[in-house]
């Protein structure tokens, strides 16, 4: 049987990280989007996932950021982590 690449990917890795994650990248994970290689792979797979996002504490304390994360951090898997 043929894999599908985002599939064949996902299997291969025993953690995914995500650094520098950005707003995009995370709302379309959150959303279950996955319109791109990154996406698809990110979301196809039954692994660890570690996001870094390309965020400052102040971006992250921003409202519209704050829902953001706190999507991002719902997401099965995920760890998501502001410095």
């Amino acid at each position: 049987e043929r894999e599908i690449g985002h599939i064949r990917l996902s299997r291969e890795t025993d953690l995914i990280v995500v650094a520098p994650a950005t707003a995009d990248l995370m709302a379309r994970m959150a959303a279950g989007r996955a319109d791109d290689l990154a996406s698809a792979v990110l979301l196809a797979g039954g692994k660890a996932v570690l996001i870094a996002p390309r965020i400052t504490r102040y971006g992250a304390s921003l409202v519209a950021a704050a829902a953001m994360l706190a999507a991002a951090r719902r997401l099965p898997r995920a760890d998501v982590s502001v410095s």
